[in-house]
């Protein structure tokens, strides 16, 4: 009965460690896309309406919409979604971090604190998911709305 444990502990700490590691793998990636949508809002921001001309558009492939919202606009849309980015890094480093410590230690704090780590990052995820569903449904009913209102 013992020696079952004993194989369990070891298979949910290799659980554990492979988890952390692609946690780490993942935050180091978060941080690096934070790292460009920021410079892409700066870019956005330096070159303002310069970008938003029609010309520049169409080479882009983007649509003629795009070009009347203007470089400010597109970098605030960039800066937001690199905040909303953060907190989902924040979780894969400290679940990173916890999964390191809960080997390494063979600590049940440890682990409890990766997954409570876990935890949050699909709760924030949900939730951001949630909320950008019903964003992308009033933006379509929105769109609707002024495309009719442009017939009449």
């Amino acid at each position: 009965m013992e020696e079952q444990n004993i194989q369990l502990q070891e298979e949910v700490k290799q659980y554990v460690s492979s988890t952390g590691r692609w946690y780490k793998f993942f935050g180091i990636l978060g941080i690096i896309g934070i790292v460009l949508m920021v410079m892409g809002a700066i870019i956005m921001f330096v070159a303002g309406d310069a970008l938003s001309s029609a010309d520049v558009m169409e080479m882009a492939g983007m649509p003629e919409g795009m070009a009347q919202m203007g470089g400010a606009s597109m970098g605030i849309v960039y800066l937001i979604c690199s905040l909303l980015y953060v907190p989902m890094v924040v979780y894969m480093l400290r679940g990173a971090q916890a999964a390191e410590s809960a080997v390494a230690l063979n600590s049940n704090e440890a682990a409890a604190r990766f997954l409570r780590n876990t935890k949050s990052y699909w709760k924030f995820y949900g939730i951001l998911c949630i909320v950008m569903i019903c964003l992308m449904i009033m933006i379509f009913i929105v769109a609707i709305i002024a495309g009719a209102a442009s017939v009449l």
